[in-house]
């Protein structure tokens, strides 16, 4: 009986196995004349199950707005300040190389708005203006860095 139980975990554990590098290769096989760097990572129960380019370093893009908005909140609840406290928005924060909602309704910015309503922007329209004017005012992509480890995340 051992040895059938011992020989069904070795066959299933090789077929899994098996799947998994049939998988990889249809995901290989899938990006290879992509005209992009394309990273690819299947995690299954927290491990990294299958990954595709997991050594390249991608830009975060948006990814990162969400941990600033954590941090921005961080920061208002430590400095006893309000999502009503505004923040000044000079015409040359808004800048015209960037995807910004927030530019295209306030063009010619000198204008006050409430940090709910950047973080509005920051995170429901992916608004690059306004993030960078939320690092502006928190101290920078530092201060984020260090709020989000100091809550124990410290992958690079």
């Amino acid at each position: 009986m051992r040895f059938l139980i011992l020989f069904l975990f070795i066959l299933s554990t090789s077929l899994i196995q098996a799947q998994e590098v049939l998988l990889e290769s249809k995901i290989k096989k899938s990006i290879e004349n992509v005209p992009a760097q394309v990273g690819v990572a299947i995690i299954i129960n927290g491990k990294d199950t299958i990954t595709v380019n997991n050594e390249c370093h991608y830009p975060l893009m948006s990814v990162m707005k969400y941990p600033q908005a954590l941090a921005v909140l961080h920061y208002l609840h430590q400095h006893n300040q309000p999502l009503s406290t505004k923040i000044f928005i000079p015409k040359e924060a808004l800048l015209d190389d960037t995807y910004s909602p927030l530019r295209d309704k306030y063009p010619e910015g000198n204008i006050y708005m409430p940090i709910a309503q950047l973080l509005d922007y920051t995170i429901q329209k992916s608004d690059n203006n306004a993030c960078d004017i939320l690092f502006n005012y928190t101290g920078g992509v530092s201060y984020t860095d260090s709020y989000i480890r100091s809550l124990g995340i410290n992958n690079s």
